[in-house]
C-alpha cells in the first residue's frame, strides 16, 4: 500500500484534479458503478485489453507501452473512466499508477487473450487501492473552504513573519550604522590626537630653527668683530712701530742733508724738490685711493663669504630636517656646526685673510712713507723767503690730517688757493657759463683745470643717476677733446648733496656715492668746455657751457 501511494504521488505531476469536490464525486460514482460491474466485451488489441460496463471503462496497457524499470519490474496503468467527458472540463483523465514489483507480466500477458481469473484479481487490486484513495482523500479534509483558509492563514503568517523579518532587518541596519558611527568617532579623535602631534613636532622644530639660526647670525658677527679687531690692532701696531722707525731715519737723513748743505740754500732747489714733493703727495693720495678701492673689495670678500656661511647654515638646517630623530639631530647638527665653524675660522684666518695682511703691510709701508714725509717737512722744513728774480713769492707748506695741501702766492696782486677740492678764483677774473636743466640734477661746477665736475640736486627728492653717462669737450683749435665718464648702475643722489668726479691724482678723495676717482683718464683742461649729462638712452638732460681768460690759465699752470 505504501508503495501504491507513493507511485499515486509520484504521478500526481501529470494527472489533473480540479478540486477535491469533484474528486469526492467521481470517486463516489465510480463505487456504485463498480458494485454492478458487468463486463460486456473484451477486446485485446497488440497486449491491450478494454473492460466496458455500462458508462465506464478500464482499459490496462501492457506490453511494451509500460516499459521495463531497472529492477525488472514493468509499469501497469489503469485507467478508469466513467462516462463523463473530463477531456472537456479539466483536459485530462483520472491515472494511477502502480508499480509491481516481482511480477513478470511480460511471460503472462504474452498472449493475445488474459484470463478472466487474473482479470478479476487485478479489478479487485484496483479497487483496494482506490478505497484506499478515498479513505487518504476523507482523512486529509482537502475541501475547497479548508484550501482557502490554509491560505489565508498562511498568508497571514506571511505577513506576519515578513514584519517581523523587516523589523529585524531595520534593527539591524540601524545597529551596524551604530557601529559604523563609533567607529569613526574613533578615527576621527585619533586623527585629531595625531594631527596636534604633528602640530607640535612643527613648532618645536620651527622653534630649534629659530634658535639655531639665532646661534648662527650671534656666532658669525662675534667671529667678524673679533676679526676685525684682532686685525686693526695687529696693524695699528705695525703702523706705529714702522712709522716711528721711518721717522727717525727721515730726520736722520734730514739732518745730515742741513749739515752737508748748511749755511746756504739754493731756491731753486728747494722749489724743483717742493715740486717733487707734491707730485709725491698726490701720488701717495691716488695710491691711498686705490688702497681704498682694495678694502672696499675686500669689505664684497667678506660678505660674500659672510653668505657662504650662511648657505652653509642652510645646508646645516636642512640636515636637521631631515634626520630620523630630534635627539641623534642635535648631536650630529652639534658636531658638523663645530666642525664647520673651525673650518671658516681657519679659512678666514690661513686662506682668506692672508694675503690681506700681506697687502696691509704694503699699504702701511707707503702710507707711513707719506705720512713721514710730511710731518718731517712740518718739523724741520723752514725755509725763509727766498728771492726769485722775477717776482717776490712766499711758500708757507702746512700738512694737514685730513691729507690737504695749501699754496698760497701772491702774483702781481691775484690770488690763487688751491685746496683738495680744488675750488679756484682768479682775482676779478669773471667765468662765463651757459647752462641748463630737464630735470632736478644740475651741472654744478666744471673746473677748467680738468680736475673735477661736480653735480648737484636741486629738487627735493632723490634721483636715481643709475648708468647716466657724462659728457666733456674742450673746443680746442686742434680738434675737440672728449672725455665720457659712466656712473654706477645704483648711483642715488639725495636732495641738496652733490657728487665729485676726479681726475686722478688731483687731490680727489675715493669716497662712493660722494666723490669718485677716474682711473687713467683726466678731464679736458682749456679756457672753453662743455659737460653734458647723458641718460641710459645717451639723451641729453643737461649742460654747463663754461667760458675763461687763457692768460690767467696759463699763469695758474705756471705756478703748478
Amino acid at each position: 500500500m505504501e508503495k501504491s501511494k507513493s507511485s499515486y504521488s509520484s504521478h500526481s505531476e501529470s494527472t489533473s484534479i480540479r478540486t477535491g469536490s469533484q474528486v469526492k464525486d467521481r470517486v463516489a460514482t465510480y463505487q456504485q458503478q463498480t458494485t454492478t460491474t458487468q463486463v460486456a466485451s473484451r477486446q485485446t488489441s497488440g497486449g491491450s485489453a478494454s473492460y466496458r460496463s455500462g458508462s465506464s471503462s478500464t482499459r490496462i496497457i501492457n506490453g511494451s507501452s509500460g516499459g521495463a524499470l531497472t529492477n525488472g519490474s514493468h509499469v501497469k496503468i489503469v485507467e478508469i473512466t466513467d462516462g463523463t467527458d473530463y477531456n472537456s472540463q479539466n483536459g485530462s483523465h483520472v491515472k494511477m499508477v502502480e508499480y509491481i514489483d516481482g511480477i513478470d507480466y511480460s511471460s503472462r500477458l504474452s498472449s493475445v487473450t488474459l484470463k478472466r481469473q487474473s482479470e478479476r484479481e487485478t479489478v479487485k487490486t484496483l479497487n483496494s487501492h482506490l478505497a484506499n484513495y478515498i479513505e487518504f482523500i476523507r482523512s486529509k479534509d482537502l475541501s475547497e473552504e479548508a484550501i482557502i483558509k490554509i491560505i489565508t492563514i498562511i498568508k497571514k503568517e506571511l505577513t506576519n513573519v515578513r514584519g517581523e523579518v523587516e523589523k529585524d532587518v531595520e534593527n539591524v541596519y540601524f545597529l551596524l550604522i551604530e557601529e559604523l558611527e563609533r567607529k569613526i568617532k574613533k578615527l576621527q579623535a585619533t586623527y585629531d590626537d595625531w594631527d596636534s602631534k604633528i602640530k607640535a613636532s612643527q613648532k618645536k622644530l620651527d622653534s630649534m630653527r629659530s634658535s639655531y639660526r639665532e646661534e648662527i647670525n650671534a656666532f658669525i658677527s662675534g667671529e667678524v668683530t673679533r676679526i676685525e679687531k684682532s686685525v686693526k690692532q695687529k696693524v695699528r701696531i705695525d703702523y706705529e712701530a714702522k712709522l716711528v722707525r721711518e721717522i727717525q731715519i727721515l730726520r736722520q737723513q734730514f739732518i745730515d742733508y742741513c749739515a752737508r748743505y748748511s749755511p746756504t740754500v739754493d731756491a731753486g732747489a728747494v722749489r724743483i724738490d717742493l715740486h717733487s714733493f707734491f707730485y709725491q703727495a698726490y701720488e701717495q693720495k691716488y695710491i691711498v685711493a686705490g688702497k681704498v678701492e682694495r678694502i672696499d673689495e675686500l669689505n664684497a670678500e667678506i660678505i660674500y663669504l659672510k653668505a657662504v656661511f650662511s648657505a652653509l647654515a642652510n645646508q646645516i638646517a636642512s640636515l636637521r630636517v631631515s634626520s630620523k630623530t630630534f635627539e641623534y639631530t642635535d648631536i650630529f647638527t652639534d658636531q658638523i656646526l663645530a666642525l664647520i665653524k673651525q673650518e671658516f675660522i681657519r679659512n678666514i684666518i690661513f686662506h682668506k685673510y692672508g694675503y690681506l695682511l700681506d697687502i696691509d703691510e704694503k699699504f702701511d709701508l707707503e702710507l707711513s712713507r707719506f705720512e713721514q714725509l710730511i710731518h718731517s717737512e712740518e718739523a724741520r722744513l723752514q725755509i725763509g723767503f727766498a728771492i726769485d728774480e722775477h717776482i717776490g713769492r712766499s711758500f708757507i707748506t702746512k700738512g694737514h690730517s685730513n691729507k690737504e695741501v695749501v699754496i698760497k702766492e701772491a702774483v702781481q696782486g691775484k690770488s690763487y688757493v688751491d685746496s683738495a677740492h680744488r675750488s679756484t678764483t682768479f682775482g676779478s677774473q669773471q667765468f662765463t657759463s651757459d647752462g641748463h636743466s630737464d630735470c632736478d640734477v644740475v651741472i654744478d661746477e666744471v673746473n677748467l683745470h680738468g680736475d673735477y665736475i661736480r653735480l648737484k640736486n636741486n629738487g627735493g627728492k632723490e634721483f636715481h643717476l643709475g648708468s647716466w653717462i657724462i659728457k666733456a669737450v674742450a673746443k680746442k683749435p686742434t680738434g675737440d677733446e672728449i672725455r665720457k665718464f659712466m656712473l654706477q648702475s645704483n648711483q642715488v643722489l639725495m636732495p641738496g648733496k652733490t657728487i665729485t668726479i676726479w681726475s686722478p691724482n688731483r687731490g680727489g678723495l675715493y669716497n662712493p656715492p660722494e666723490s669718485y676717482v677716474m682711473k687713467d683718464v683726466v678731464w679736458p683742461n682749456f679756457n672753453r668746455i662743455r659737460v653734458e649729462l647723458l641718460d641710459q638712452n645717451e639723451k641729453k638732460q643737461a649742460y654747463l657751457e663754461t667760458h675763461s681768460d687763457i692768460e690767467v690759465l696759463k699763469k695758474s699752470a705756471h705756478i703748478l
